[in-house]
């Protein structure tokens, strides 16, 4: 039985019109009719009864319908698991959405001689791309309590509050943070996915804030910052390329006031390399002192 097939065949059940399925698939009805004959004569069974209408399938072929899911499923798994001992392939990570801004170009480029491709995902898609083996490790801002994934501590950067000099809290020491409560918070497009949790635990703590405007980089939050706009926070690297005056920058020392990441990997060794060592790599570039 070959794969093609078994992928005949299950396409054929969604449709249960073989001239459907040809049509979609762009062959030949003649074609994938030949297929299933050869599957059916190879299985010494008959799955499908055909009518002028379409067919249906018999014990047999439901039963094949069931194991035939499971069996490209498994030839998948095994294949993205055998990726990890290939020694010419890219090193795959994923990174959330707009962290990439954060880390300022500090992540490498390439480890033991192997590239390393970083791809930009939504929050809720590292996961299903670990357990693909879409993705070899990923950088993420969630800590996970599993047993079954190699996770590190990765990065962590306390945020500066940058606010107009004419707001109240520049004349509180120590700082008061309820004087935030019902501020506009201005936030790069591309950190918002990023900075969104964050958001969610100062509400959290009763400081909602009452709107959020998104501006196209940080260099323009900062600026409506400036024009008392609203308030905006940033890690120190994004503050050590921006000034604008009129604007004050506060260390409320918070420790919640931060965005902190974590290196999980799918196992102690990527694609025959240690994770131990690929993880110390980036965590060095990352955290290097500038």
């Amino acid at each position: 039985m070959t794969l093609k097939w078994l992928y005949y065949f299950l396409e054929i059940c969604k449709d249960m019109n073989m001239s459907k399925t040809a049509s979609r698939l762009f062959i030949s009805q003649q074609g994938l009719s030949k297929a299933i004959n050869s599957l059916e004569n190879e299985l010494q069974c008959t799955l499908f009864i055909r009518s002028h209408s379409g067919v249906t399938l018999t014990d047999a072929g439901t039963y094949l319908l069931q194991q035939g899911h499971q069996i490209l499923d498994l030839i998948d798994t095994t294949q993205n698991h055998l990726k990890q001992y290939s020694e010419s392939q890219d090193i795959q990570i994923s990174v959330p959405n707009g962290a990439s801004a954060i880390f300022t170009n500090r992540l490498p480029n390439q480890f033991a001689g192997r590239p390393i491709s970083y791809t930009e995902v939504d929050e809720d898609e590292w996961i299903s791309g670990l357990e693909k083996g879409s993705y070899d490790a990923a950088i993420v801002s969630d800590l996970v309590n599993s047993g079954k994934w190699y996770v590190r501590p990765f990065y962590k950067e306390y945020l500066a509050l940058i606010v107009s000099a004419q707001q109240p809290i520049t004349k509180s020491n120590p700082r008061d943070l309820t004087l935030l409560k019902g501020q506009t918070i201005i936030i790069s497009e591309r950190l918002f996915n990023t900075y969104d949790k964050f958001l969610k635990r100062m509400a959290k703590r009763g400081l909602p804030f009452s709107k959020v405007i998104r501006t196209f980089s940080p260099f323009t939050a900062m600026h409506q910052c400036a024009q008392d706009i609203g308030v905006c926070f940033l890690g120190e690297h994004a503050l050590s390329l921006l000034h604008f005056p009129n604007t004050k920058v506060l260390y409320p020392h918070d420790p919640e006031m931060s965005l902190e990441f974590f290196f999980v990997a799918r196992s102690n060794n990527i694609k025959g390399l240690v994770s131990d060592q690929l993880y110390q790599h980036l965590y060095d570039c990352v955290n290097k002192e500038e």
